[in-house]
């Protein structure tokens, strides 16, 4: 064997395993009885997000980047495709439809394709407005239509101003009060614009095949001034 043939045949069994170091692993290469969709729903007032992940489950877990013609589509749709993020291998698309049941499938052109994986969205509801300004030592009066059922609900308020702040809320009330001492800003001598948003979520819903979240939300803009 030559210098060069021996240096190349170390340098190739090192590159194999990179690939799969990495965590990710293409489409035909994994099964469907070993493959997984992470599925998550983002219902909002004027149109929903969905996104999509095939992940290989263990042993040799990671994520899955579709390839040979396998695809996502909207179930009650196929001629949604769900396309691939810049810079990820999350699929995602939007539908302006915000409630009942959500579905995706994966139709697999060399295996079994994965067929109506969904979750039910939490109820839509109407959030009433709010004042567009207001001081920051006065408290923002949120109120929104509440439900019955096994959802979460939880209070978020977030901003490039401000530190992420998250209140679960015990039951849904239909009522909460933010106050401003809660809100912790950057610089308290500056005006401050914060989105503030109610956020519904149904229990996680989940198989072999499936792993599905889904939210339901809606939001106000605030500008709060010192």
């Amino acid at each position: 064997m030559t210098p060069p043939a021996r240096l190349a045949l170390p340098l190739l069994l090192l590159a194999t395993p990179a690939c799969r170091d990495a965590g990710v692993d293409l489409s035909e290469d994994v099964g469907s009885s070993d493959m997984r969709v992470v599925l998550t729903v983002n219902a909002g007032e004027g149109q929903t997000t969905v996104r999509a992940q095939a992940s290989a489950l263990l042993p040799n877990s990671g994520a899955v980047v579709l390839s040979a013609g396998d695809r996502f589509v909207l179930h009650d749709d196929p001629t949604r495709v769900l396309a691939a993020e810049p810079g990820g291998v999350t699929q995602v698309t939007t539908t302006p439809r915000n409630r009942g049941r959500i579905a995706v499938d994966l139709l697999r052109t060399g295996d079994r394709s994965l067929i109506d994986l969904g979750i039910e969205v939490p109820p839509p509801f109407t959030l009433e407005p709010v004042a567009p300004r207001a001081p920051w030592s006065s408290p923002i009066t949120l109120r929104w239509d509440r439900t019955e059922g096994t959802y979460t609900t939880a209070i978020v308020v977030e901003g490039a101003c401000a530190k992420k702040l998250v209140r679960p809320l015990v039951s849904d009330t239909g009522e909460y009060l933010v106050n401003g001492g809660e809100i912790e800003r950057l610089d308290p001598r500056s005006p401050c614009t914060v989105t503030v948003s109610v956020v519904r979520t149904a229990p996680y819903s989940g198989s072999r095949e499936l792993y599905a979240q889904a939210t339901q939300s809606r939001s106000v803009v605030v500008e709060l001034l010192p």
